[in-house]
């Protein structure tokens, strides 16, 4: 859906009182047309009316008080020619009025802006969204005009707000009525001149209600960094809610002790100005430093959006683990390499089998969800709301082997006991418990082994590993009971090879 420029639906107020523009459900995609902080300075019509226009509002259907609206921000097209004002103490030149100096660039088509003013010198664009937020609550007072900022978000010109980027809200009103705009072409943290590239801007975001969060203040998550927003009287006021806001987020979503929550804070946040004027910061996190504290949490319960199935464990790994202790020596970053591919993996293999069983996992809070097998089915999580087209889920897991029948009960038991794992002796105990399980199952199932379905390689290549972890590699029992195996997967494979064509068989429907 695309919502075209039209000045007279901007708004420029977060007052509960606003009347939406638009309506939209849960999940839609949209391009919005935004003006510059202007209203559109080089457009045809221009007339100014007061800074920073807002495109909106959406009413989110759905989306009630307490709720949490995410925004995931796809692309942004800067449209047109841009302004900044800038102090210009010195020489007067052309382009200087009332002792600022007015700088125009231009957005090419290659990404680069074309600064007009420096004889066209190109400069890359880094294009960010400056207002973006959701009605105040009805019970408070004031104009919460659109070049505030605040709990609801507004102008924060956080420069975190880009490509790639989710924006999460919380929801005050039945709605949320969602407002966006004063994108700028590039702008440092801070917006030091009160401006950044001030520019029009075709703003591709999806909307989302999430009734799966609970915030009270604006984050942002990019690939790299999470990041709380707070807004105060005080930049220090602002630094110690935001602080406060990274800790609940680590703690309540990224399953961090309150201690540990404390050292990644310590050790690895970086305070931000997002605005100076409104006294915004933002403390960041990289993603990274997470997984040094809780390695589990490499993706973590907010982003779980649409299902990202684990790929099978390479086995090199597994091998190098089982070399290296046997010599006694205990490497702790490969046990947790191997040991959370392998969980990741037996996690996918049991939401995917569980759906072929006709109760789809939620993939948020792990409640089950009955079909039908209809591909037309929407899958509803009765508890945390999520959703998702049962075609679109199928879809997302062919051809990745993600079957684990032949041993269900021993995989859920892998699930269940290997988070509890804490020492380097209890997470190998628990990873060789897995491996002899395969071993076992290879006995049991010659043509479909489970193990294929965990760990990388060729049927015969993962029986083989099998096989030489359970005994030692290449000793004579390992060699004959692969052979065995060999000859019952062989003999298992040509029952269903038609001799004719050379080709399986295929059952008739």
């Amino acid at each position: 859906m695309r919502i075209k420029r039209e000045r007279d639906k901007n708004y420029y107020s977060f007052r509960s009182e606003i009347v939406p523009n638009y309506s939209i459900k849960s999940g839609d995609r949209l391009i919005v047309e935004t003006f510059d902080a202007a209203g559109g300075m080089f457009m045809e019509g221009w007339e100014y009316v007061r800074p920073n226009p807002v495109s909106g509002p959406f009413y989110v259907k759905g989306a009630m008080p307490g709720d949490t609206l995410e925004i995931e921000v796809h692309d942004i097209k800067l449209v047109g020619t841009g302004y900044m004002h800038i102090p210009n103490p010195g020489e007067p030149t052309k382009y200087t009025r009332n002792g600022h100096e007015f700088v125009k660039a231009e957005a090419m088509p290659d990404g680069n802006l074309r600064v007009i003013n420096n004889d066209g010198l190109l400069l890359p664009s880094s294009p960010m969204v400056g207002v973006i937020g959701v009605a105040v609550p009805p019970d408070l007072e004031g104009d919460f005009y659109s070049t505030d900022a605040g709990n609801h978000g507004g102008n924060m010109d956080n420069m975190l707000i880009k490509p790639g980027a989710k924006v999460y809200l919380p929801v005050y009103n039945e709605g949320a009525l969602l407002g966006i705009g004063d994108a700028h072409g590039i702008m440092g943290d801070g917006e030091i001149f009160d401006q950044g590239m001030e520019m029009c801007a075709d703003i591709d975001i999806t909307v989302t209600v999430r009734k799966d969060m609970k915030i009270s203040r604006p984050l942002v998550i990019s690939e790299d960094i999470i990041a709380t927003t707070a807004t105060a009287e005080t930049v220090e006021e602002a630094c110690n809610l935001t602080v406060s806001d990274m800790r609940y987020i680590l703690e309540t979503y990224y399953g961090l002790s309150h201690v540990d929550a404390g050292l990644v804070i310590g050790f690895y946040g970086n305070l931000r100005i997002c605005q100076i004027v409104n006294k915004t910061m933002r403390m960041e996190i990289p993603r990274e430093a997470i997984k040094r504290f809780n390695p589990m949490q490499g993706v973590n319960k907010l982003e779980h959006r649409k299902p990202k199935w684990a790929k099978k464990v390479p086995p090199h790994k597994i091998k190098r683990l089982y070399e290296l202790d046997a010599k006694g020596i205990q490497d702790n970053e490969l046990v947790d390499d191997v040991g959370i591919s392998l969980y990741t993996r037996v996690d996918s293999m049991l939401q995917v089998t569980s759906s072929n069983l006709a109760k789809a996992i939620c993939i948020e809070c792990r409640t089950e969800i009955p079909h039908t097998y209809r591909r037309e089915f929407t899958l509803v999580c009765s508890k945390c709301g999520w959703s998702m087209n049962y075609g679109e889920f199928n879809d997302s897991h062919k051809g990745q082997t993600l079957h684990g029948l032949g041993a269900l009960a021993e995989l859920q038991e892998f699930y269940d006991r290997y988070p509890k794992a804490k020492t380097y002796a209890e997470k190998m105990i628990i990873i060789d418990w897995l491996i002899h399980t395969f071993h076992g199952n290879l006995a049991e199932r010659p043509s479909r082994p489970v193990a294929s379905n965990v760990i990388d390689g060729s049927n015969a290549a993962v029986a083989k590993l099998i096989y030489d972890l359970a005994y030692d590699e290449g000793s004579t029992v390992a060699r004959e009971e692969l052979d065995i195996w060999l000859d019952k997967f062989h003999r298992s494979i040509h029952r269903h090879i038609d001799p004719s064509t050379g080709k399986v068989k295929t059952k008739k429907t």
